[in-house]
């Protein structure tokens, strides 16, 4: 990263402080989704888990009452 940005710098002049600001914001969007995406994973699997039982359960009274 340093190398880049002094490139960066060499090339462009002051540009290589705006990439630096673009390179930090990135860094911080990785840093929350690795936090938020697992957690929302989880409940996405929990919802859909509670989805198929009650769709099951309402399948299999459906089926006993016609007996």
């Amino acid at each position: 990263m340093a190398i880049a940005r002094a490139v960066l710098n060499l090339l462009t002049g002051c540009l290589g402080t705006i990439a630096s600001v673009f390179e930090d914001i990135g860094a911080v969007i990785v840093f929350v989704l690795a936090l938020v995406l697992p957690i929302l994973a989880l409940v996405l699997l929990a919802g859909l888990a509670a989805f198929l039982v009650v769709k099951g359960v309402r399948r299999q009274r459906l089926n006993g009452n016609r007996r």
